[in-house]
């Protein structure tokens, strides 16, 4: 909701940003002339561009080091990031910078250093001879910064407030949310004809009640074969008629979904025909846990086949590792042997598939 609100002001901001250069074009108006609020900033963004370009230079050194470096994967990763993130932020500079010169500043390829002096040399334009153009040039330029100051403050906080939610919920035909979200105040207090549950054998009894109460016909699609709710200690209360973790723990699908085999109801439908997985794999996880009844859609034939895997499947076993076993830590439990052993595998696989 917010992106999308986000990516319409962002292209009226570009278009008020295109219709600025154009007076100043017309007017022969430099920013450097204008002796309004924002006069320095200019000189303000050719310094923060040094600055990040400085910086870029800093991160490209690092980067090359990363590259001849051990554990070279992950640190390379993370300096190409970094470099990345510093050059779309001096981008943005530049085009900022570029929309405050009287005619457009048409960069030479990617080179930074390149752009940053078009733009130095175009802000150290000669000033041009006061006349009526600059006046009306000069209110219009008011105008335009007026609604891209507006727009710059309301983009952060569109979609963010109820009631600017409720109205876009209220205009829609389709809304997307998670089941508790759905029961908020942003919500519309109408009654939906659908609601579409996904991953309903993963919600609590009262999770999933939340959606159910707001639409005249439900569609619960999930698979009580695979994980339970997760239930939080922090919310099963000891008293009476509190539920506890093991009621919570059934959902609302399993037991209708028991009911309705029990009593051989229409309204169960199951869809046994899988197209994700290897058919090694989905004949394995049908054998395993769902007797045998799942079908596969895709022969092998249309999955990769990899020379070092002799087999779709593959055991990993810890059994001849001596820190193999199980570690407490904090809340929880930790395998490093595992971890280790795994680690390998995607490691030879990320190499293998380059």
């Amino acid at each position: 909701m917010h992106q999308e609100v986000e990516a319409k002001c962002g292209v009226v901001l570009d278009e008020l940003a295109q219709g600025e250069r154009r007076v100043r074009a017309a007017a022969n108006l430099s920013e450097t002339d204008d002796t309004s609020e924002n006069g320095g900033a200019v000189a303000l963004g050719i310094a923060a561009a040094k600055e990040l370009l400085a910086e870029l230079r800093e991160c490209e050194r690092h980067r090359e080091v990363a590259q001849r470096g051990r554990s070279r994967a992950l640190l390379l990763a993370y300096a190409d990031a970094r470099v990345e993130e510093v050059q779309a932020q001096l981008k943005d500079r530049l085009d900022a910078l570029a929309a405050l010169l009287a005619l457009p500043v048409e960069y030479i390829g990617d080179n930074a250093e390149v752009a940053l002096e078009q733009v130095i040399q175009a802000a150290a334009a000669p000033p041009p001879e006061n006349n009526d153009q600059l006046t009306d040039a000069a209110a219009e330029l008011d105008k335009i910064r007026a609604m891209r100051r507006i727009i710059s403050e309301w983009m952060p906080v569109a979609g963010q407030t109820p009631d600017m939610q409720r109205l876009i919920v209220e205009q829609s035909n389709v809304v997307a949310a998670t089941c508790l979200y759905s029961g908020g105040k942003q919500m519309p207090e109408a009654i939906f004809d659908w609601a579409i549950v996904d991953e309903a054998g993963r919600a609590t009894v009262p999770e999933v009640l939340v959606p159910l109460v707001k639409a005249e016909r439900v569609i619960l699609v999930g698979d009580e074969r695979q994980l339970p709710p997760m239930v939080d200690e922090a919310a099963v209360e000891d008293g009476e008629n509190s539920p506890s973790a093991d009621t919570l723990e059934t959902s609302l699908f399993q037991i209708l979904a028991e009911q309705a085999e029990q009593e051989g109801l229409w309204h169960l439908a199951g869809l046994r025909r899988q197209y994700r997985m290897h058919p090694a794999i989905g004949n394995l996880i049908s054998q395993a846990f769902y007797d045998g009844q799942l079908e596969q859609g895709r022969p092998g034939d249309d999955f990769p086949d990899y020379d070092w895997m002799a087999r779709p499947v593959k055991w990993l076993s810890t059994a001849d590792l001596p820190d193999r076993g199980e570690r407490r830590q904090y809340q929880s439990f930790a395998n490093s042997a595992e971890v280790s052993r795994i680690r390998r595998w995607l490691e030879r696989f990320e190499s293998e598939c380059r």
